[in-house]
């Protein structure tokens, strides 16, 4: 039973916390409002009315503002709540005060404070830890690292490339089997301690490897555990923590994470290059674990949280969500069912071929630009750091469209971008198109951390999200473990890297066809623009 109005003589003083203006918007901006006026909502709750204290509580609305109504004007001031599941509505004698000008309640929206209040909201903390633990993980690392620490490896012990391609295949195939088992931990404790056991895994892996000597055993060996338990410092340890947070803005918040693999990109290939010019590949390795303990390990442990407190399931930066998908953590279908439908096997299939192409490049990245123009190692640092650059914002912007267009358009954009840098790479013979290629790359790459888990979400729910996630990633694996080896032989058979170049090129049209292919959402975004393109 809601409070009436216009009950109560003029000396009454109302003091309750309001929903944020986001939250009221729908109805204009109320959040001024007597409840039982237009800022819906509020309803009271079973406790007993006890010396005229009435408990309200909020229909998935968040408190984070008190607003005090007195007879003789209004002022709101921005207030830290620590209760966000009842709202207090506490009475005097009399009748209640006339509601608010909309100039008042406007002013509430904007109150000062609230910027502060929204920039540290919990919800953005999880992506800013997610971000710092994505960013020095295995996969940077890997994709901007690899190819200079083995290419040290190899000059030290006399490994040829082929022999380096099978270590880059093997990080790739116990990443790919890890990716199979992460799903049950991940569920079980949760994104928080899943990433810091992963962290803490890793930096042993790499104190191991900097550890191999003069054998290939063990250096597929420490390759094999380096992937393995490397896989629990990427973004699948993640996923599910931040789509717990957010619904409307998912797909923006998995992209400003992601970015941060991106980051790193950007800074690990630069890093080895200079301390193995100077203190050697053992060092470096060395290196990137004490960063692991001493950096990431803290921030991620502070940061990340599973999932928001009970009856404060979305962020408040995230902005009104009538569907409960994201306030419903077992929302969506059955992983079973998820098997059985065409959509989950035409995406598989899009991130294999996805993974192949990235891959067969990626760790192949200075054999490949060494045979197609007389570059330097610092050269080709400088090259990542440009695609890495590309995939920073790239990562950014995809994760923007993704709220505002379909997946599958963004799908299909990245990967002729990918096609396009193939084909560039293919007809390079200097530097300055070798750079464009790689800001091509970089920018198409940015798209796969956030498409996997936003369509896993989309299309199939947040019930089993982790779960599609790391079968994605499976996919993506297989592919990506095919791709080294594969180039490597093709570009000996031909004596050039020019065939597999454009073979990588062509193939991609298999993902644009099945990107084509795909239905409509399971669980459509909140927003759809109408220029937004469909393709329904």
């Amino acid at each position: 039973m809601r409070a009436a109005t216009g009950s109560r003589n003029p000396s009454t003083r109302l003091s309750r916390t309001a929903t944020s203006g986001a939250d009221c918007l729908r109805g204009g901006v109320r959040s001024c409002a007597i409840p039982g006026s237009r800022c819906t909502g509020w309803q009271p709750s079973a406790q007993s009315i006890t010396g005229g204290l009435t408990s309200f509580k909020p229909q998935n609305y968040k408190c984070i503002k008190i607003c005090n109504k007195i007879s003789e004007g209004s002022r709101c001031h921005s207030a830290a709540t620590g209760d966000r599941g009842s709202v207090r509505r506490s009475w005097s004698s009399g009748a209640s005060t006339a509601p608010a000008g909309r100039g008042q309640r406007a002013s509430l929206a904007t109150d000062e404070g609230s910027m502060a209040q929204q920039i540290m909201d919990p919800g953005w903390k999880v992506v800013v830890g997610s971000g710092i633990g994505i960013s020095f993980g295995a996969a940077p690392i890997f994709t901007a690292g690899f190819a200079h620490l083995t290419g040290a490896m190899a000059q030290d012990y006399g490994w040829s490339q082929a022999e380096v391609a099978r270590a880059a295949t093997i990080v790739l195939s116990s990443t790919m089997v890890a990716y199979l088992f992460c799903a049950w931990p991940l569920d079980r404790l949760g994104s928080r301690k899943f990433a810091l056991i992963s962290i803490s895994l890793f930096a042993v892996s790499l104190l191991i490897l900097s550890q191999v000597g003069n054998s290939l055993l063990q250096f597929y060996l420490a390759a094999a555990l380096f992937g393995f338990v490397g896989a629990g410092t990427n973004v699948v340890s993640y996923a599910k923590a931040i789509s717990r947070w957010f619904d409307q803005r998912r797909g923006l918040a998995l992209g400003l994470a992601a970015s941060a693999q991106a980051a790193g990109s950007f800074i690990v290939p630069l890093a080895a290059h200079w301390i193995i010019a100077g203190y050697g590949w053992s060092a470096c390795l060395a290196a990137f674990a004490v960063f692991e303990l001493v950096v990431c390990l803290p921030l991620v442990a502070w940061l990340v949280v599973d999932a928001p407190p009970a009856g404060d399931s979305a962020t408040q930066n995230d902005g009104p969500r009538p569907s409960t998908e994201a306030q419903t953590a077992e929302a969506g279908i059955s992983a079973a069912e998820i098997i059985g439908t065409p959509t989950f096997w035409k995406l598989a299939l899009c991130f294999a071929v996805i993974g192949m192409s990235f891959y067969a490049i990626a760790p192949n990245v200075i054999y490949i630009l060494k045979r197609r123009a007389d570059v330097t190692a610092a050269d080709v640092a400088w090259i990542q750091a440009a695609g890495a650059v590309a995939a920073l914002f790239g990562r950014i912007i995809v994760g923007h469209l993704l709220d505002r267009l379909h997946a599958r358009v963004v799908g299909i954009l990245t990967v002729l971008l990918m096609a396009l840098s193939a084909l560039i790479n293919a007809t390079a013979d200097a530097f300055a198109p070798m750079v464009l290629a790689s800001i091509l790359m970089g920018f198409s790459i940015s798209g796969e951390a956030d498409l996997m888990p936003y369509l896993a979400g989309r299309y199939f729910g947040t019930r089993s999200v982790s779960k599609v996630f790391s079968w994605l990633l499976f996919a993506f694996c297989i592919g990506a473990a095919i791709g080294p080896v594969a180039f490597v032989w093709l570009s000996t058979s031909s004596d050039s890297v020019v065939l597999p170049l454009l073979l990588l090129s062509a193939v991609q049209i298999v993902p644009v066809m099945l990107f084509l292919s795909l239905g409509r959402y399971r669980t459509p975004p909140e927003r759809v623009q109408g220029l937004a393109v469909a393709l329904t």
